[in-house]
């Protein structure tokens, strides 16, 4: 069976700050070279804090307003799972993520 790419996976809290010989087998196991993806947009909140050259800049790199993160824990840094770009589709960052695996 093919393995899929986990989009806005439940991590638990403190993943991205937990040194890996700190993690706990089951936690390796599960997500130790497996790449995932987490979406981002900013809230309204956010984006109307935002100065307006923020915004644009901001839309001209994703112009759908979300942009796509692909990770993956590999040890790329000693706390926190390895950024392997982010895009402005999800299809492209599905297209690097299936590289990963």
């Amino acid at each position: 069976m093919k393995r899929r790419i986990a989009i806005n996976p439940k991590l638990r809290s403190g993943f991205e700050c937990t040194s890996h010989t700190d993690r706990s087998a089951t936690e390796m196991k599960r997500w130790w070279r497996r790449p995932f993806i987490l979406s981002e947009e900013y809230s309204q909140e956010e984006w109307e804090s935002m100065t307006r050259q923020d915004r644009e800049k901001w839309l001209a790199e994703y112009p759908t307003g979300k942009r796509y993160n692909v990770r993956r824990l590999d040890g790329g840094a000693w706390d926190r799972s390895t950024s392997y770009g982010f895009f402005p589709t999800i299809k492209q960052a599905m297209n690097v993520a299936e590289g990963l695996r």
